[in-house]
């Protein structure tokens, strides 16, 4: 490389901080991306104009994220994933959230193609371990990576790429947390991995929950016994793999949730279920005894449980946690008459009258039991 590439970089940085004209930006942008594909080491080139002013090299480029011109955002936002990844260290003074807000305009779009580009974008982004808090502190970001996953019917390579953006933010031990708290991933995961034919797809979602249980286990060790993963993992050991670390993550999420399972009280196996937003008629909902022991606790963390019951009969379209969700806002009213003003603060009641008319008959009868329990006595 000549002497005096780091100098010529540098002057393409800088002009591309200071022009507007969308066909100059394109040219400088493009010469850009010709200069990394030359060799890995064409990184260095970049990195060395920080010598020159040291909001280089990310700062321009950055800038251009919000130019009008698509071109210009997308071969900056290509020219940015690049250097990212070659970077072996990334300075604390650059504001990266601009990007991820960008990254999730992306994900969000309904163009395919834009969003394909958004997950490569990230993927390539999330590398580096100082940058995975900060796309998970950027609002909506996480959400809109979750929703690629939850809406619609993404191709298996879509699946992949969004589930690997996953696995990178789960080697944070911070992020790990809240992961599942934030998006509920984890009954999503374990229902692509039910339905994936490739393997790759499988091995990640598998190497995720591996860390997940591992980085920040008191967050994630309910949530996926809630969800029904330890049988699902038990099945997923009957089968033949080609990958030996498949086999070595089995392992190990059969060993750390049955050792939890067996000390799981009734009321983690009901918090962990009502999260998942898997509703079944397990024990627990069907007990008396269950109720009047429990029934305040769902007014723990500002009314969590009951806000999440609320919200899944606003929101989901599986009869029988529809019919699960009335039962058990019928007994919550029931055991804790004091609740019913608290059913209605969270929207549970009118969901409810709602739910009277659904088409389902087991979805109606609950409703109206709820209903029921909730007219006995006035209010206190």
């Amino acid at each position: 490389m000549k002497p005096e590439g780091s100098r010529y970089v540098a002057c393409f940085l800088s002009l591309a901080g200071k022009l507007s004209r969308a066909d100059t930006l394109q040219y400088l942008l493009v010469q850009m991306d010709d200069i990394l594909a030359l060799s890995i080491s064409s990184s260095d080139l970049f990195f060395n104009s920080a010598k020159v002013t040291t909001d280089l090299p990310y700062t321009p480029l950055i800038r251009l994220l919000s130019n009008p011109d698509e071109y210009v955002q997308l071969m900056a936002g290509k020219v940015l994933t690049v250097l990212v990844g070659a970077a072996t260290s990334f300075p604390s003074t650059v504001d990266f959230k601009p990007v991820f807000t960008w990254i999730a305009t992306l994900l969000g779009n309904t163009n395919a193609n834009l969003q394909d580009l958004g997950l490569q974008y990230l993927d390539g982004l999330l590398t580096p371990k100082e940058i995975k808090p900060v796309f998970w502190a950027t609002p909506n970001a996480p959400e809109a990576l979750a929703n690629i996953l939850k809406t619609g019917t993404p191709n298996a390579q879509t699946s992949y790429q969004a589930i690997y953006a996953f696995w990178l933010l789960s080697y944070d031990p911070i992020v790990a947390g809240d992961i599942n708290k934030r998006t509920n991933i984890v009954p999503e995961f374990i229902e692509i991995a039910k339905n994936a034919i490739k393997e790759k797809v499988i091995r990640i979602i598998v190497a995720t929950f591996r860390n997940l249980a591992l980085k920040a286990p008191d967050d994630n060790i309910i949530p996926m016994l809630g969800a029904k993963l330890l049988p699902f993992v038990e099945t997923l050991q009957g089968r033949k793999w080609t990958d030996a670390e498949i086999v070595e993550d089995l392992e190990y999420l059969k060993d750390v949730l049955s050792h939890n399972v067996a000390n799981l009280t009734t009321w983690d196996e009901y918090y962990s279920e009502v999260k998942s937003g898997h509703l079944d008629w397990s024990p627990p909902h069907l007990s008396e005894n269950f109720w009047k022991n429990n029934v305040t606790k769902l007014n723990d963390r500002d009314h969590e449980l009951l806000k999440a019951l609320a919200r899944l009969m606003a929101t989901s379209k599986d009869s029988k946690v529809l019919a699960v969700a009335c039962h058990d806002i019928g007994q919550y009213v029931k055991f804790y008459p004091e609740g019913k003003k608290f059913v209605q603060e969270v929207g549970a009641k009118q969901h409810i009258m709602e739910l009277m008319a659904n088409e389902d008959s087991d979805v109606r009868y609950n409703a109206l039991l709820a209903t029921q329990k909730y007219m006995e006595k006035a209010w206190n």
